[in-house]
């Protein structure tokens, strides 16, 4: 009988490695400060969806001997644990002391083509800070801080932090007179899959962009700095939006584990009782271990009321 794909089993081994890189990975976080919670396995199939284009991605749970008038399924099995959150927050948004900072340690589920570093079946480390109207400006240097502090300690040899800011693209993809900068955005997110002519050739046919717009998109995604020279390089390549929220001069960098990161501008969410997710993601890092790169959304922006959040 051969295993199901995407779904690991481990030997016992190999169980006792994992249980202990979550007991060490738990241990950083408490020593931060963070709290554990933990959420349901399902979710609202339109909570899910909120967050974007993720059908594809999402296992839906119905009972086998349902009702054939029950029509659509109602509940998935979460994807990550942001969707979760939001909810948690929203229904216990009166009993939580702010700054909330909280982790999670659950496993999350994606109907994927399972390959290296990639399962349909996974356990997520998550940890997030949210607070009202504004996010202190430290978070931003202790969440990659404790990202060094956890590889550090489970020797996984040597590691770089990549920090990005998606405003940048956002800004500038619109100085370009790009309409559809959602799309542009996750096309060029590709350029280490496809590398640059698939990434060229993808915003020309997909969005229908001139080459010579296309080929200043890739201008920009190419651009990797170990300082804040990455400021200087984005101005010289003459795009401006006006946009405060949007401007190409939010900053931007990449940087080795020593820690000495650019500050990075605080974030927005907006408290609902049901999670809504905005198009424009903030800031980014990645951590790049050997050949594997992992990759997490550190915040994102909403309108209206205004809620700081920042996770990893």
């Amino acid at each position: 009988m051969s295993p199901i794909s995407g779904f690991p089993e481990w030997l016992p081994e190999q169980r006792i490695v994992e249980l202990k890189w979550m007991d060490d990975i738990r241990r950083v976080f408490e020593s931060y400060g963070y709290c554990s919670i933990e959420t349901p396995s399902v979710e609202e199939i339109e909570a899910l969806l909120a967050k974007g284009e993720t059908d594809k991605e999402i296992y839906t749970v119905q009972r086998l001997h349902r009702d054939d008038e029950a029509g659509e399924p109602r509940l998935g099995l979460h994807y990550d644990l942001t969707v979760p959150l939001a909810r948690y927050v929203a229904e216990h948004f009166h009993d939580l002391v702010f700054p909330f900072k909280r982790y999670q340690v659950q496993r999350a589920w994606r109907g994927e083509r399972p390959q290296e570093g990639r399962y349909r079946e996974f356990y997520q480390c998550d940890i997030d800070v949210i607070n009202l109207d504004q996010l202190p400006l430290h978070f931003d240097a202790e969440i990659p801080a404790i990202m060094y502090d956890i590889l550090s300690r489970l020797e996984v040899g040597d590691f770089q932090i990549r920090v990005s800011n998606r405003k940048i693209l956002e800004g500038y993809f619109r100085g370009l007179g790009i309409e559809d900068t959602i799309s542009a955005i996750r096309l060029v997110d590709k350029l280490d899959k496809i590398g640059e002519d698939g990434v060229l050739s993808s915003l020309q046919s997909d969005l229908a962009l001139p080459r010579e717009v296309a080929l200043r998109c890739l201008a920009l995604a190419t651009i990797r700095t170990t300082d804040l020279s990455f400021a200087e390089r984005v101005r010289a390549l003459g795009v401006e939006h006006s946009s405060s929220m949007h401007s190409t001069r939010c900053r931007k960098g990449r940087c080795w584990p020593t820690c000495q990161l650019p500050v990075a501008s605080t974030t927005t969410r907006e408290p609902s009782m049901r999670p809504r997710y905005s198009n424009f993601l903030l800031l980014e890092v990645s951590v790049r271990v050997g050949a594997m790169t992992i990759s997490r959304v550190l915040s994102s922006s909403a309108s209206s009321q205004e809620w700081g959040y920042l996770s990893v």
